[in-house]
């Protein structure tokens, strides 16, 4: 997954269908891969995630949308995802298949995470219970730490993406394209 010419996407989640998620949790590199890269956390309803010939499609062009040749169709409103974009688009939050908020400047307090591939940061999305969800991500020396307004659907999957839209058309040549993904744990 990497040097493609247009968009590509890769999917993967726990088999398991989650009655009810509290909080997930994962380590990942932050690594600045340009603007035409990023990750994706998504929770949605189980029983909302498109398929096509029958099969599952857990691929998204955004937590606000169903699928890749499907970016009209909004996913149901207890779907909650956050986009991960580096120094670029920032950190996206998605609540009711529309941006909750957007910040641009998160990644930028890690300059050793950004430099890096090998550097793992914890990433923690958690519903606070009370109609606000927090997202925390360790960046060293420091932490990042949002409460915007959200929760998170039952009966859902956890659904981790990458995503790369023509990657090298606006970075150099010696672009790295792997995204780590390590110690994922989903909370009941």
């Amino acid at each position: 997954m990497g040097d493609v010419d247009g968009y590509s996407t890769i999917a993967f989640s726990p088999k398991q269908v989650f009655e009810r998620v509290s909080q997930v949790c994962w380590d990942q590199n932050v690594t600045d891969m340009g603007g035409r890269q990023w990750t994706e956390v998504v929770i949605t309803p189980a029983d909302a995630i498109a398929t096509i010939d029958g099969e599952l499609h857990l691929a998204h062009t955004g937590p606000g949308t169903i699928g890749v040749d499907d970016t009209g169709s909004l996913h149901a409103p207890e779907t909650f995802g956050i986009k991960l974009a580096g120094p670029y688009d920032g950190l996206s939050i998605w609540q009711s298949g529309g941006l909750a908020d957007n910040d641009p400047y998160y990644a930028h307090a890690d300059a050793e995470g950004l430099a890096s591939v090998a550097v793992r940061r914890q990433h923690c999305i958690t519903d606070l219970g009370n109609g606000l969800v927090e997202v925390r991500i360790d960046q060293g020396a420091s932490e990042y730490v949002r409460e915007v307004p959200g929760f998170f659907p039952t009966d859902a999957r956890v659904i981790f993406e990458d995503h790369n839209y023509t990657p090298t058309k606006d970075q150099p040549s010696d672009i790295t394209f792997t995204w780590h993904w390590d110690n994922v744990v989903v909370t009941q």
